[in-house]
């Protein structure tokens, strides 16, 4: 595998040998290389700032300002540290944990360090609590702990916990071939189990189970009648009234179908 430094040099040459300028190129290069370091460091076990310190040599290697290396590379390598930790099976508070360390040794700000690492953590564990087949509710709390072991105070930890565990649910539900009505529903059981006040956590709810049950439409080939009517259903599922579930349904559908027609070319 390459040494990050030299993916960076060489994602800078190939991007000016295209043609771009060496402001583009070095922005392009270093997002390229930072992506690529922070994968390839975090997947063969190394310690969090570790990876922090690869990834944010990557960026500077293409060419990238050391503060703007330092903010994409601790989002990125916060997602990696993330993946890889959640994935591993780790508690929620050791991958909350690793990955603000991660997001810090990247060179941000304390407070920056936190907001990358507290949404990549609940986030990642969220998917993984989805895949091994948790509850709603315990996706939830776990996400949330996540995100409290990564920085985050309770309050914003919850509503990062209700949004990550919206859309791990969402897209298992979809995988899992139930119907768009069932995808609302497991949104709504985050959303309850999240005991956040008002409207926004429901509609948060609609547009994950939306946008999961129009993809999944998309994927297997529906028309765009389909892909809106399993928007539409699922939204209601979430708990949202007919003229709410259009709205949000009718900009998933939109999104899945655009997807779609990108992915043919």
């Amino acid at each position: 595998s390459q040494q990050p430094t030299k993916f960076g040099a060489d994602a800078k040459k190939a991007t000016i040998a295209a043609g771009m300028s060496e402001e583009e190129a070095s922005l392009q290069a270093g997002m390229l290389a930072i992506s690529a370091a922070a994968k390839q460091v975090a997947d063969v076990g190394a310690e969090p700032k570790v990876v922090a310190e690869a990834t944010k040599a990557a960026g500077e290697a293409a060419g990238m300002s050391g503060p703007r290396a330092s903010h994409i590379s601790a989002q990125m390598v916060a997602e990696a540290v993330a993946a890889k930790t959640a994935a591993a099976g780790k508690s929620p508070e050791d991958v909350g944990k690793a990955v603000l360390e991660a997001a810090q040794a990247a060179g941000v700000s304390h407070w920056a360090g936190i907001k990358h690492a507290s949404k990549a953590a609940a986030f990642a564990t969220a998917e993984a609590a989805a895949r091994s087949g948790k509850k709603p509710g315990m996706v939830f709390q776990n996400a949330k702990a996540a995100a409290i072991a990564a920085g985050a105070d309770p309050a914003d930890a919850a509503y990062l916990a209700a949004d990550g565990a919206s859309s791990a649910v969402t897209k298992k539900a979809a995988a899992d071939k139930k119907l768009p009505t069932e995808i609302g529903a497991v949104a709504r059981a985050v959303a309850d189990a999240s005991k956040l006040p008002g409207r926004s956590v429901v509609v948060q709810a609609a547009n994950a189970a939306a946008a999961a049950a129009a993809q999944r439409e998309a994927d297997d080939g529906g028309t765009a009648d389909d892909i809106a009517k399993a928007a539409v259903d699922a939204a209601r599922g979430a708990g949202l009234e007919d003229h709410r579930a259009i709205q949000v349904a009718g900009a998933a559908a939109v999104a899945a179908i655009s997807k779609r027609a990108t992915a043919k070319g």
